[in-house]
């Protein structure tokens, strides 16, 4: 099961399907970060950082197992958009699986960054280590500019 959190995942759908009048988008992907195992689960992490038009990039981060399905909580995602290098916008918080999952994504945009610049990619994971322990944090790979 993927959770996507977006205010409008039909919204995002449209534009980046290239809806009327907009050019189709281009994405650019991380290579995947393999992580754990973190309480006999392994994890791997990757970002995604896509271009619609100069005022409407995105980016995501997912964290995912690597065979099966962490139970409630075991994940955590915060994504995180660059603007020439430099952070320029990161999503609401970190965002944890609500329901056993074997993935979870969230979304950032350029919202406030201003438009031309070379865009990419890169957030954070956490897995679950152990009661009172808490997590472990790990970073995604830079997405090539996009």
């Amino acid at each position: 099961m993927l959770k996507v959190l977006l205010p409008s995942i039909a919204a995002l759908t449209g534009l980046i399907a290239g809806g009327p009048g907009l050019a189709s988008a281009a994405t650019s992907t991380g290579p995947w970060g393999l992580y754990g195992p973190q309480l006999g689960i392994s994890y791997k992490n990757q970002s995604t950082a896509t271009f619609v038009t100069t005022t409407f990039v995105y980016a995501g981060t997912t964290a995912a197992t690597q065979s099966g399905s962490a139970p409630i909580g075991y994940m955590g995602v915060y994504p995180r958009l660059l603007k020439n290098g430099a952070l320029c916008n990161v999503g609401s918080g970190w965002t944890y699986n609500t329901v056993a999952t074997s993935s979870l994504v969230a979304w950032t945009y350029n919202g406030g960054c201003g438009a031309d610049g070379d865009y990419q990619g890169q957030g954070y994971t956490k897995a679950y280590t152990a009661a009172g322990s808490g997590y472990n944090t790990y970073t995604t790979y830079i997405t090539p500019i996009v």
